[in-house]
């Protein structure tokens, strides 16, 4: 069974407003939401991030501090929800 793509923000941006698509076949996460609202009347799917993927995005996020790279912390949760 193929996994169901996840899409954030910029992705969705520009699928819908650049590229025209009504509808945005896959999911997207709550962080999606919050930031840019119109994504709801696009994505059927919206992902809530568990403790689980809290925790993940802790551990990449103090591997990458200690190397100098931290990332934002919302596209941290987004790749740890996408791991699932």
């Amino acid at each position: 069974m193929e996994k169901a793509k996840l899409y954030d923000t910029s992705a969705i941006i520009e699928l819908v407003l650049r590229r025209g698509c009504k509808t945005v076949l896959g999911a997207t996460s709550i962080l999606t939401i919050v930031e840019w609202p119109p994504a709801l009347l696009y994505v059927p799917e919206v992902l809530y991030p568990t403790k689980e993927d809290y925790t993940t995005a802790v551990n990449w996020q103090m591997k990458l501090r200690r190397m100098g790279n931290p990332l934002p912390a919302v596209d941290l949760l987004i790749a740890a929800i996408a791991l699932k």
